[in-house]
């Protein structure tokens, strides 16, 4: 089993789309995903609760270890502006990584 991971709304940090929520619902929510959410959808899918469990955890292990070397790429302006953008982005994620620990 194999779970991408899930649009975490990052447009948020950007003028006049605070407010923004995610294109598509899972679970009948379009914000704030959590784990039961995924486990629900596992659970209608037909799949078991420790496989939905094992795909959660191995992907948050590569989200949180991929947010801790992300770094702004070649061709982006380095300003302050830039990196708080950057910064604000990244929280959000591990934000929502939390939020399934």
């Amino acid at each position: 089993m194999s779970i991408h991971p899930y649009d975490a709304v990052t447009t948020r940090v950007f003028p006049r789309l605070e407010k923004d929520h995610l294109a598509l619902t899972l679970n009948g929510k379009d914000d704030n995903l959590d784990r039961s959410d995924f486990r629900g959808f596992a659970s209608t899918a037909g799949l078991k609760a420790a496989d939905a469990d094992a795909a959660i955890d191995g992907m948050l292990e590569r989200l949180a270890d991929a947010a801790e070397r992300i770094t702004l790429p070649d061709g982006i302006e380095h300003s302050e502006a830039s990196h708080k953008v950057a910064g604000q982005v990244l929280d959000i994620c591990r934000c929502r990584i939390d939020a399934f620990a």
